[in-house]
């Protein structure tokens, strides 16, 4: 038996780790999991639980304090190896070159882990396993990704005690769940791209589990866990219709609990499937609009949905009492003030419920990442580094009016929520940036979030306070326009 200790400073619960331990169970492996940003702590526990693996999940911007960790924990002890998986060193494997890491993970991380903990345990060697970048002194064995999963019911339902330990995620009632695995999409600000080039001729890109796979899961949940809200988690559950009509006859009859769907407005358009969702008790579908230009959103983002589509949409869930989250970004390349007003107007026009806006991030190898180069916003160079641990940060692109466009990501909700205020905040957002501007946004953004994923107000509190920390983040120096 492996002993694996699963390390995050984020209080939230990951699917993949949830998955990965699973499957490390079902093999006869020991799983732990600590949250905590303080080092002492961590070492205390690495001394109690002895562990053979340290795993981190890790993506961009929160890499910095995973590296910083495993380099502390290498100084403590060189017998356990440090294992980072997850987006960032799926996208940016040259952190396999840090002191701190003997291995990482790249791509779908199940089967790699139950290889990589299956050597451990029987002290055999590592460096051949596929998907692992293996680091053994100066040497560093880069191995090819395995063949997609392409029987998700193979895997073993999420290990969700594994986060039960903290009473924050115990008594959570809403709880995560997916159907399926990878997205039709190719939008240019998302690494989805870049993950269909790496697994080309691996396999089938979109797949499903099996309806009755799902129901069971559901159901194992309710009956071992808090639940009274199932979240699907999928990039776009929307995305096959005559499949979600019939696995929604099916989730009626045996389930029928308020859930959450992520969709996209060229399938929200369809009344026939707002209606299935609303007869199937839905509660809240999440989509994105993106940006207000329809321009902007077809030619730069590659997000192939009119205005006329999302207005559509929005009707159509207005009409079955379906709440909506939309989702929104700021400080595009190119992008105006009044772009982003026009954002806001489109998000009003249409009475969104719940509106989310981020700041941009150009994460590199993306196609808009190159976009922002080659018009000169962002010079190439521009490291990992400097990307901030939250979509709520700042801009790292450098053109006209930015700070004004990132003060107004602070109101956008206000000004979604209560149209009255939009020229109040027009003023204010002219003003320097400061705390009272990120404290607002961060008090308006809770209350929202409850709201849209049915969340429990004393325990989302509690983890908000705790999560604090990703939306006081210091500002990054930004090349001047």
């Amino acid at each position: 038996m492996a002993k694996i200790l699963f390390l995050q400073n984020q209080w939230s619960q990951y699917l993949g780790v949830m998955y990965i331990s699973a499957l490390l169970k079902s093999h006869g492996h020991r799983c732990e999991l600590t949250i905590s940003n303080n080092i002492n702590k961590i070492i205390k526990e690495l001394d109690s639980i002895q562990p053979d693996i340290v795993a981190f999940p890790a993506m961009t911007g929160m890499h910095r304090w995973v590296l910083e960790t495993a380099k502390n924990i290498k100084q403590k002890s060189k017998d356990v190896l440090t294992v980072i998986g997850g987006h960032h060193p799926t996208y940016f494997p040259q952190v396999i070159e840090d002191d701190g890491v003997d291995v990482i993970c790249r791509g779908e991380g199940e089967y790699p882990m139950v290889d990589l903990a299956n050597a451990v345990d029987n002290k055999n060697e590592i460096r051949n396993i596929p998907n692992l970048w293996v680091k053994q002194k100066s040497d560093i064995y880069k191995n090819d990704l395995r063949p997609l999963v392409q029987n998700l019911d193979e895997l073993p339902f999420c290990d969700r005690d594994i986060y039960s330990k903290y009473s924050i995620f115990r008594y959570e009632t809403t709880r995560m769940f997916i159907t399926s695995r990878g997205c039709p999409f190719s939008c240019s600000y998302c690494y989805n791209q870049k993950l269909q080039e790496l697994y080309k001729g691996k396999g089938k890109y979109l797949r499903r589990r099996s309806t009755e796979n799902i129901i069971g899961e559901i159901k194992q949940v309710k009956n071992s866990h808090n639940l009274n809200t199932v979240y699907f988690m999928d990039d776009t559950f929307t995305f096959d219709k005559n499949w979600v009509l019939e696995f929604l006859k099916k989730y009626k009859s045996e389930v029928n609990m308020p859930f959450i769907c992520l969709g996209t407005a060229n399938h929200l358009k369809d009344e026939e499937l707002v209606k299935g969702l609303k007869e199937a008790n839905c509660y809240s579908v999440f989509f994105g609009i993106e940006s207000g230009n329809e321009k902007t959103r077809k030619g730069i983002l590659n997000k192939k949905i009119s205005d006329e589509e999302i207005v559509q949409s929005a009707k159509n869930l207005k009409k079955y009492k379906i709440k909506f989250r939309t989702y929104n970004m700021v400080g595009l390349p190119e992008e105006t003030i009044e772009d982003v007003y026009k954002t806001i107007d489109l998000n009003i026009k249409i009475k969104t419920d719940f509106p989310w806006c981020s700041v941009f991030t150009p994460y590199y190898g993306t196609p808009l990442f190159d976009y922002a180069v080659k018009k000169g916003l962002l010079e190439k160079s521009t490291s990992p580094d400097a990307f901030y641990s939250s979509f709520f940060g700042h801009s790292l692109i450098k053109q006209k009016d930015i700070d004004e466009i990132t003060n107004i990501q602070r109101f956008f909700q206000t000004a979604v929520l209560f149209p009255v205020l939009l020229p109040l905040v027009r003023k204010i957002v002219k003003l320097p940036t400061n705390i009272f501007f990120t404290l607002w946004f961060g008090l308006i953004y809770f209350f929202v979030f409850i709201r849209s994923e049915k969340r429990n107000l004393f325990w989302t509190a509690l983890y908000t306070i705790r999560n604090a920390q990703f939306f006081l983040e210091k500002k990054t120096k930004r090349l001047k326009p």
